[in-house]
């Protein structure tokens, strides 16, 4: 079937019979009408004959002269539902398909350019407080938590995998309790609990008050103990203990390229 593109999509060709000599019934098309196609929402069709009724059931709301175009809002059988402004009121019903015309169907979109995502990291920033935060790294071969001072680049920073996060953050949410036992201390005062691979001490100390200090039981490289106030334990232990949640939710969730193990 011919059409002609032009400004809104393709313009479809309109379609009259005409009759030869010989009783052979030609088809003859020009850039108005589509021949033979049904009507689709979003279509832009013309009223073929009038005066035309905008029925709600049985009820006439208006009437439409030969001629007017009106853009398909949805299609039932055979009736087009259509909107259309009469003295400054705006009018919805239905139209006969028999009394309208398809005029122009609205063009496809291009095809999105593609790409391969061979290298690519997604980060969440799960919590702050103070000069400290929870990100949650995904990437290709790996899902990650950090628990890391932004500001001191390697120096802060604890790279967990989504247990160790969770074991840590249930450990932290005591740290109300020992504060308020070593609160009333009158020396520096320290307690250590072990959170699966990793020592969290809880210190209250005479000159810079209570503090808590994580670190791995085995391993002691640079940059691997991070210190938190009490506030910034009690802020961010919650979002900790819920890390194999969110883990679970951002392998389900976000699909970029090939998913996180």
């Amino acid at each position: 079937m011919a059409s002609v593109f032009g400004r809104g999509g393709a313009r479809p060709a309109r379609c009259r019979l005409l009759f030869g000599s010989f009783g052979v019934t030609l088809l003859a098309c020009t850039a108005v009408a589509l021949c033979g196609e049904s009507i689709r929402p979003g279509d832009t069709v013309q009223v073929t004959t009038g005066p035309t009724p905008v029925q709600d059931g049985e009820e006439a709301l208006t009437t439409l002269e030969a001629g007017a175009e009106l853009q398909a809002m949805a299609v039932q059988e055979d009736w087009v539902k259509i909107s259309v402004e009469k003295d400054g009121k705006k009018i919805t019903g239905w139209i006969s398909k028999r009394r309208l015309t398809l005029v122009a169907r609205p063009a496809k979109p291009a095809a999105a350019e593609s790409f391969e995502l061979k290298k690519w990291h997604f980060t969440w920033i799960v919590a702050e407080e103070g000069d400290m935060r929870i990100e949650l790294d995904l990437a290709p071969d790996r899902l990650t938590f950090d628990l890391r001072n932004p500001q001191m680049m390697m120096t802060e920073r604890l790279t967990l995998t989504p247990l160790e996060a969770a074991v840590i953050g249930k450990e932290l949410q005591n740290t109300k309790k020992q504060w308020e036992a070593m609160k009333d201390a009158k020396e520096d005062t320290r307690k250590e609990a072990r959170a699966g691979e990793y020592s969290v001490t809880y210190s209250q100390d005479m000159k810079y008050g209570f503090s808590v200090s994580i670190r791995p039981e085995e391993r002691f490289a640079i940059g691997s103990t991070i210190f938190l106030k009490r506030d910034q334990a009690e802020a961010l232990a919650p979002h900790l203990a819920k890390a194999e949640a969110m883990a679970k939710f951002v392998r389900e969730n976000v699909r970029i390229g090939p998913r996180g193990r």
